[in-house]
């Protein structure tokens, strides 16, 4: 790089080279933040299910007529399957994940070995991908970073 020239051909080259990188980059991290968003939205809607599901149970109760026994049974089946598709969703988009500070400098691979031990070297893409520019160097991730990842595996 040092060698190439300051204009002409070759430096357009590279400018087109990385503005293009850079845009898919950004691509990436968009996609990223909007499945992150979508994971949070559907529980956002899953507790706005729940607490309705909460009132008309609490008002069907006190009516004491047979009608809302058929009513509260079908207003129970509905926030069971709610339930029911909450939890298949998070296990297609994997683990909530949880905040964890970076003790000391260190290395993603050592930090992932860390968390998620025989497992870890796997997980480092993971890790990177759930921090999107939170890590300029996975050689030396500074002290006190806090990163979003997946509830470790390894307790020690």
């Amino acid at each position: 790089m040092e060698r190439a020239p300051k204009q002409g051909p070759v430096a357009g080259s590279m400018l087109r080279y990385v503005t293009t990188a850079l845009g898919y980059v950004d691509a990436v991290v968009a996609a990223v933040e909007q499945g992150l968003s979508y994971g949070r939205m559907l529980d956002a809607q899953l507790e706005r299910v729940e607490a309705t599901a909460v009132d008309a149970q609490s008002s069907l109760t006190t009516s004491g007529a047979a009608a809302s026994y058929e009513l509260l049974a079908l207003v129970e089946q509905l926030y069971d399957d709610c339930a029911a598709l909450a939890v298949g969703t998070a296990s297609v988009l994997g683990p909530k994940l949880i905040t964890h500070s970076v003790p000391s400098m260190t290395h993603i691979a050592v930090l992932a070995t860390r968390l998620y031990g025989s497992d870890g070297l796997s997980r480092i893409d993971e890790i990177l991908a759930n921090n999107p520019g939170a890590i300029p160097n996975p050689a030396a991730i500074e002290a006190g970073t806090l990163l979003r990842v997946a509830p470790r595996t390894v307790t020690s």
